[in-house]
């Protein structure tokens, strides 16, 4: 679209009553983002521990086979994640509503403590069916 086209309102009420109106607008003026730079110094040790792991066998340029190995990594772990939605049941797993308000006003961690305890003091006081 050229930059002199102006925009308009179009109404219409169904009989043939048709109305354009111009509309007024302004773009504000802001800068670009501007992005933190980070400069990681990484070790030569810390890099030969890496590539020496990841690839033993490998040789050559060690950054060069870093950002081979990191790439390589990525795209296969990229795979895995997406072939795993193809492995996914065509229907829910559970049909009941999840149960995290069984003991009201708690934290989730402290009610699963608080559960546990509980199931543990039950067993022994020798409740059935714990």
């Amino acid at each position: 679209m050229p930059a002199s086209t102006v925009p308009v309102a179009y109404a219409s009420n169904g009989t043939g009553n048709d109305v354009t109106s111009p509309i007024v607008f302004q773009f504000p003026k802001k800068e670009q983002p501007k992005y933190t730079v980070h400069n990681l110094v990484v070790s030569d040790q810390f890099m030969q521990k890496v590539i020496g792991e990841l690839d033993p066998n490998g040789s050559g340029d060690p950054v060069a086979r870093f950002v081979k190995i990191n790439s390589e990594m990525r795209r296969a772990n990229n795979k895995v994640l997406s072939d795993l939605r193809l492995k996914t049941a065509d229907r829910f797993l559970w049909s009941q509503p999840f149960a995290r308000n069984l003991i009201p006003r708690r934290k989730p961690a402290l009610r699963h403590a608080e559960l546990h305890l509980q199931r543990d003091q039950d067993r022994s006081a020798g409740a059935p069916g714990v």
